[in-house]
């Protein structure tokens, strides 16, 4: 290969976008230091979502997402009976996916105005894994039904 020909394919390559990155979480903590590190922690059964992608757009949507759910019972941060998490749209943008009907443990941060928010990064967990956590952090308080 000429070495005119080899600058023009090292310039070539340079110019190339950088690679992305995909989300990477270091392991959660344990329930009680979890407990400790969150805004809110409580039970919860997704009602629904997610909602906030426009409808119908073009390519895949990056923005925020908010899912419905029944809180069942609460060991942290008072929620209300009926609340919403948010979340990004995207697992690669460590957005978590819930599943409507589904029981979660979650361990949500929560903003300065009281937003509610969850990622693949956090303890949360789903379905029988719950139990285990719960051994750990006691039976929680019981919400009314919404």
């Amino acid at each position: 290969m000429s070495p005119r020909l080899f600058a023009l394919l090292i310039a070539c390559l340079a110019a190339l976008p950088a690679a992305a990155f995909a989300c990477s979480c270091a392991p959660p903590p344990a329930p009680d230091l979890a407990l400790q590190g969150a805004g809110a922690v409580f039970e919860a059964r997704v009602l629904s979502g997610p909602h906030g992608a426009p409808e119908g757009g073009d390519g895949p949507y990056f923005g925020p997402v908010t899912w419905e759910v029944e809180v069942l019972r609460a060991w942290k941060g008072s929620p209300e009976p009926r609340t919403t998490i948010s979340t990004s749209s995207q697992g690669s943008m460590c957005g978590r996916q819930y599943s409507v009907g589904s029981r979660y443990l979650v361990y949500a941060a929560r903003s300065d105005d009281g937003v509610l928010s969850d990622s693949i990064c956090s303890r949360t967990r789903s379905g029988e894994t719950i139990a285990a956590d719960v051994a750990v952090l006691g039976p929680g308080q019981p919400l009314p039904a919404a």
